[in-house]
């Protein structure tokens, strides 16, 4: 297992939450495993893409609803 130097928390609802752990429980996969999994991949998406993604400055933060 790789160690990482930064560590963060994460508030998360509880559907979301259950809905990870499922998917971790099915895959065999650690959660923050998912969570960095998908962060790489957003982070990816809205650099190839800033202008065509969720919070692009076309979509205003308060219509968001995260």
């Amino acid at each position: 297992m790789k160690k990482y130097d930064y560590q963060t928390c994460l508030r998360l609802p509880i559907v979301l939450k259950d809905e990870m752990t499922t998917i971790c429980d099915e895959y065999h996969i650690n959660e923050s495993d998912l969570m960095r999994k998908a962060i790489v991949q957003f982070v990816q998406t809205i650099n190839a893409n800033p202008t065509d993604t969720l919070f692009s400055k076309s979509n205003s933060p308060q219509n968001l609803n995260l």
